[in-house]
């Protein structure tokens, strides 16, 4: 079975939690006896971020990590550290905001397909890690709306708002009639469209963007208040 490591947690002496994300069943944790002993041949095909095909077997609390054969350890990712840190920050998301065996094949096709990408660029531009993060969201049900305003739907009158909490833009004409105005943020016509491109916009081409810190502070605050959890951001 296919599988991509996410994290990698202590467990007893020699032993360790490996949780992956895997093509068929989901989110999974499996116990890796003898993983931290020297002699262990497994060990180093169950680095984070790594592509593995993995057997196990059940066991009474935990099913127990049998074979591991690594398909891509993402050999540039590792001599990269803006790639590593980038990489590591989309797995751990994953580990954190995905629950156990909710099977989402979907999930597992993303998170290989940024891996693949983040190995093969030379330059690795912080945007596709928030593409990573607003597609990973929809996937979970959360999607933006940033094609017209979420309350009288109007997509034409040139200046909007975005509210976090709604999770989509809203015009001026509404924004000033709201009696709750936190968690609301100016956005910019051009802005709207740089989300999109984050959105629907080719890896290549987010790559290219130019790095608008507005919208990535935008981003992470969405990310916080829709999964009640203080995610940090690179």
């Amino acid at each position: 079975m296919h599988a991509i490591v996410l994290k990698r947690r202590d467990f007893r002496e020699y032993d360790q939690v490996i949780s992956f994300y895997t093509e068929n069943l989901g989110k999974i944790s499996l116990l890796a006896k003898g993983i931290k002993k020297i002699t262990s041949k497994n060990s180093s095909n169950l680095l984070p971020c790594s592509l593995v095909n993995i057997d196990l077997a059940k066991g009474r609390e935990i099913d127990h990590l049998t074979k591991v054969q690594n398909i891509n350890i993402f050999k540039c990712i590792r001599k990269d550290l803006t790639k590593s840190f980038a990489s590591k920050y989309v797995v751990e998301l994953v580990e954190r905001l995905v629950k156990h065996e909710e099977n989402n094949k979907e999930i597992f096709n993303l998170l290989q397909k940024y891996l693949i990408f983040i190995d093969s660029v030379d330059t690795l531009n912080r945007g596709i890690v928030y593409s990573f993060i607003l597609n990973l969201f929809v996937l979970l049900g959360f999607y933006p709306n940033i094609t017209m305003c979420s309350y009288c739907h109007d997509n034409n009158k040139g200046k909007y708002w975005f509210d976090v909490k709604e999770g989509g833009v809203i015009c001026d004409d509404c924004h000033s009639t709201m009696m709750d105005q936190n968690n609301v943020y100016n956005i910019s016509a051009q802005q709207l469209e740089y989300m999109h491109t984050l959105f629907e916009g080719t890896m290549d081409v987010v790559n290219q963007l130019e790095e608008d810190k507005k919208i990535f502070k935008l981003i992470k605050n969405y990310i916080i208040f829709h999964s009640e959890s203080n995610i940090q951001t690179i």
